[in-house]
């Protein structure tokens, strides 16, 4: 449902408990779902009408590229 319209594909696993309402939770299921279209969730991130989504979805990207960088140099 996500890959035809992020939106209410969202608000249906919200509902159905599949997921938390919180920024973080969706951020995380966009990030690590493999199957969604990228093209969608650039297009669901960036709405704006809620810009916490977009940072929290950066912080996690931001987060995940400082980890691999900091583990690449070490191991």
């Amino acid at each position: 449902m996500f890959n035809v319209k992020p939106k209410t594909g969202i608000a249906y696993l919200q509902e159905q408990g599949y997921l938390d309402r919180a920024n973080d939770s969706i951020v995380t299921f966009l990030k690590e779902t493999p199957r969604l279209s990228k093209a969608f969730i650039g297009e669901y991130i960036s709405r704006k009408d809620n810009p916490e989504l977009t940072e929290a979805y950066m912080r996690l990207v931001c987060e995940n590229a400082i980890n691999f960088s900091l583990s690449y140099n070490i191991g």
